[in-house]
């Protein structure tokens, strides 16, 4: 929503802001727009062509035609990266990149895997009232950008 009033904002005032308009238009592109481009591509190639689902005591995983099964009993330890105001459930937002957080699934094979907000917006909640007797470590992020 901030995209939109401040592009309008920007365009409709351009004439009467002159240059002063087209920096207010490369510092709003780098702090709002570019991050959340950014953050949203690096998940969608971390995640492209995978799906989960999770039922019962498991969690099936497709990666494009493979599928793996992973009971909860198998998964070692949850870490959910999450923004300040995502981990308090605030509906106020900063910056347009806050909505996004990953879940990483450390399995007791030493194998992990991620699962990305851009499966679900509640990944959080989801994960916390399915997955019982599963350590759940949340890391607070300010930008929380998948790393390998």
């Amino acid at each position: 929503m901030y995209t939109v009033i401040v592009a309008a904002f920007l365009i409709y005032f351009h004439n009467d802001l002159g240059n002063a308009g087209w920096i207010l238009i490369i510092f709003w592109f780098l702090l709002y727009l570019l991050p959340t481009v950014i953050i949203h591509a690096n998940y969608f190639l971390r995640t492209k062509n995978n799906s989960f689902v999770i039922v019962e005591n498991q969690i099936t995983i497709t990666y494009g035609d493979s599928t793996k099964v992973i009971d909860f009993s198998n998964i070692e330890k949850i870490e959910l990266h999450m923004s300040a105001n995502e981990i308090q459930q605030s509906g106020l937002r900063h910056f347009p990149f806050e909505g996004y957080h990953f879940a990483r699934f450390f399995l007791k094979d030493d194998e992990n895997f991620t699962i990305t907000s851009l499966y679900s917006n509640n990944l959080n909640l989801l994960i916390k009232n399915n997955i019982k007797n599963v350590k759940i470590e949340i890391i607070e992020v300010f930008y929380p950008l998948i790393n390998l």
